[in-house]
């Protein structure tokens, strides 16, 4: 049966709704769909108008709805209108669309300012790039067995893997926001991967299960596998500690090392977490492409400041600040310099500059490599060839070359 409904005004309420309604065209002049408008019904179909501009958090929860068009006038979905419907298969948004869109055929609704991820369904897969996977998001998708959260996450929303069918998760270490009921009331799930080396607080209820016998929330007896060396700290911080088995995984390396690097978003998640102008205690290590260059390496200073991303675009950069050049030394001349499109990995502290910018720490950090390169010694040469200016690797100058390591026209001499 076909339900063509009428406009109350510029918003709809569907509360009304015969229960054998399975069809539903919502009227052109339809501005605002209201939360549970349309709610527990059998619908399995509905046409949204060109007029819709609003669609609130479970406007069509828990219905049967198997496809679904956001219109080209939609520019607020504050949480999402379609948790709970475990049908849906197809999501796609109006090409003309100018604040939402589906990502990388991921087949979930993407709010393109913020990266978030506002609507999923069992079929959604969450692309790189997003930072925010929404309030409830994946929400009583039953069928949801596994999924994988990109290391651009930062913000995992309220309730937003509530209820699934997971067995297993990963937590990236660029997150730095769990809400509550995240992963509450997945029964099936037993294994949880952290990857966070500095664990922050977190909602008990987060982690929790829901017992129908005497409708109150347990915590969950997952196990939580952390990166070696971090067993300390999660048990001293409020939600994790909470945890019944915490085991220290060999294999599930520390991210910000030299063999596992952080990704210019992962560096930015953990740097903001930092107070303002804090510092971190220890050096991490980042990899990326150059992106832009605000200072070259020059023989004045000894260092450069750049920025990075994953891909070398402007999207995710981390602000390299002074860093220093290769083997952790002030530039002398060398021939290897940066370019835009270089593969970097960088070493040193983080710091959240005025609570606002992440980034290096001036003059304590380095580049490791430039395109593989690591030392930028090039030639093994006598003495008697030796005629250009030289200089120590700090840069000064001296009359002739000494043994061990000299700069002689911009290259790294070994004089034995």
């Amino acid at each position: 049966q076909t339900c063509a409904l009428p406009i109350c005004g510029n918003a709809y309420y569907g509360n009304y709704i015969k229960r054998n309604v399975t069809e539903v065209v919502i009227p052109e002049g339809v501005k605002k769909i209201d939360s549970y408008a349309l709610g527990y019904l059998p619908i399995t179909a509905v046409t949204l108008p060109n007029s819709l501009e609003t669609i609130n958090a479970g406007a069509f929860a828990c219905t049967a709805i198997r496809s679904l068009n956001i219109p080209k006038d939609v520019v607020e979905i504050p949480g999402n209108p379609f948790w709970g419907c475990t049908e849906l298969q197809t999501i796609t948004v109006d090409a003309g669309n100018g604040v939402y869109e589906v990502r990388d055929n991921c087949n979930g609704v993407v709010e393109k300012a913020t990266n978030k991820l506002v609507i999923a369904c069992k079929t959604t897969t969450i692309p790189n790039g997003i930072e925010e996977i929404g309030t409830s998001a994946f929400s009583r998708q039953s069928e949801l067995t596994s999924i994988t959260i990109p290391n651009s996450v930062k913000v995992i929303g309220s309730s937003a893997f509530s209820t699934t069918g997971l067995t297993a998760v990963t937590i990236p270490a660029s997150v730095s926001e769990i809400g509550s009921y995240a992963f509450a009331s997945n029964y099936a799930l037993t294994s949880i991967t952290s990857q966070i080396m500095e664990p922050f607080e977190v909602d008990t209820l987060a982690f929790s299960n829901y017992n129908n016998s005497d409708y109150k929330y347990y915590f969950t007896d997952a196990t939580l596998y952390v990166p070696a060396g971090t067993k300390a700290k999660y048990q001293a911080t409020e939600g994790w500690n909470k945890f019944k088995n915490i085991v220290e995984q060999e294999n599930v390396i520390a991210r910000g090392t030299l063999d596992n690097p952080f990704t210019p978003a992962e560096a930015n998640a953990y740097a903001s977490t930092l107070g303002k102008n804090e510092q971190s205690q220890e050096g991490y290590y980042v990899r990326g492409i150059v992106s832009s260059i605000r200072e070259q390496f020059s023989t004045q200073y000894g260092n450069a400041t750049f920025y990075i991303s994953a891909d070398g675009s402007d999207r995710d950069q981390f602000y390299i600040y002074r860093a220093l050049y290769l083997e952790n030394t002030k530039y002398a001349g060398q021939d290897q310099q940066l370019r835009v499109g270089d593969d970097v990995v960088v070493y040193g502290k983080f710091t959240n500059y005025q609570g606002t910018l992440p980034e290096t720490v001036q003059y304590e950090a380095y580049v490791v490599s430039i395109n593989g390169v690591t030392s930028g010694i090039h030639d093994i040469m006598a003495d008697k060839d030796l005629l250009a200016p030289v200089y120590t690797l700090s840069g000064q100058r001296i009359e002739k070359p000494r043994k061990g390591l000299n700069i002689i026209n911009g290259k790294k001499v070994v004089i034995k």
